[in-house]
This record gives structure tokens, sequence and C-alpha cells, in this order.
């Protein structure tokens, strides 16, 4: 039975809002108090010293309004989206308090976002490629459509763009690549290509 979207999407979101609404004017306060502030440079855009913990709203804002749902919606991908959460946080606020290397920075990054791509694919595919082995079967998604391969090349131009673009900006191109891709694909009935396997199926 498929979850209502207002138990995945709807509910989420404003508890979400909600929180990171309440939590984030009260962290900008202490972090205005403690000097815990993003202060100017030649790499940076801004005029003036920024509070950094604005993240931590975000973060936390985000994992309890999906935990809030987990009475009605399968939350067992949770711990890895927290870790994955966790490292981008202290990764930024580490590079706006140390200034990080940009090779460092980009390659937890990459990670980061590889390991989220697997959780999805996971979650999204993992029954149908058991029932696929369990069968004798060649898994369905290694030899038909685009799916994961989408995720990934919008990750990477995510993390590409990341480099030069502040802002939503990059996030939403890659967003907006991976539903192009997989669009075109469906209307044009793209496959992965085929090679050559020993895989024994009873077709």
């Amino acid at each position: 039975m498929t979850t209502p979207l207002c138990y995945t999407v709807i509910i989420p979101f404003f508890i979400a809002l909600f929180l990171v609404g309440w939590i984030h004017p009260k962290l900008v306060k202490i972090a205005l108090l403690k000097n815990i502030v993003d202060n100017p440079d030649a790499r940076k855009l801004q005029r003036t010293p920024v509070p950094v913990l604005g993240g931590v709203a975000v973060f936390f804002g985000v994992v309890i309004a999906i935990g809030s749902m987990s009475a009605v919606v399968d939350c067992s991908g949770l711990p890895v989206v927290i870790m994955a959460m966790m490292a981008m946080l202290y990764t930024g606020t580490m590079d706006d308090i140390l200034n990080l290397s940009p090779s460092l920075r980009f390659l937890i990054e990459i990670v980061v976002v590889l390991l989220l791509v697997f959780v999805g694919l996971l979650t999204g595919t993992g029954g149908g490629v058991l029932r696929d082995v369990l069968a004798g079967d060649m898994p369905y998604i290694l030899r038909k459509h685009i799916y994961a391969s989408a995720s990934i090349v919008g990750g990477i131009l995510y993390l590409l763009l990341r480099q030069v673009w502040h802002g939503p900006g990059a996030i939403l191109t890659g967003v907006l690549v991976v539903v192009g891709i997989r669009c075109a694909a469906a209307h044009f009935e793209w496959n992965l290509p085929r090679a050559k396997t020993v895989w024994k199926s009873g077709e």
C-alpha cells in the first residue's frame, strides 16, 4: 500500500519549516554573541560576517520532521541520511572557520553524494534486484532503463557547479538535469548499453 503524500512530503515539510523558523533566530544570536561567524575574504561573496550555525537549524529541523513520521513512513534509510547531513554540516562549518582546502572539501562532498545515491538506489531497487537474482535472471535495472545513472550525473554536476555557483542554483540545476534525463529516457525509450555477459537466465 502506497503511503499518502501528506505523510511523506507535506506534513514533514511544514514541521521542518516551523522548527527551522523557530530555532534559526536563536542560533544566530548565539553565533553573534560567541563570534562564531564566517568572515569575508577574497574567495567569499559576503561583505559582512555571517553566522555559521544556520546549518544546525536546518539539520535538526529536517531530521526531526522526517523522524516524526516514522510511525507511518519507512525511515530505515534515515540513519545514513543523518550521517551524510552531519558530514556535510561539519565540513561546511569547519570550512567557514578554518578554510579547508578545496580538494579535501570536494572529496568529502563526492563521498557523501555517492553514499546517498547508493542508499537511494538500494532502497528503491533492492527488492527488485533480489527478486531477479533469486529467479536466476539478470537484474532488470542492470539491463534496461536509466535510473541510478541519472542520479549520479545530477550529483556530480551539483558538486562541480557548487564550486563556482553559490546559492540554490547549483542544487536546482542538478535536480532539473536528473528529471530531464529520466523524462527523456522514458520518452525516447533510452536503455543502458548491453554488454556481453555470462549471466545464466531461464529466458
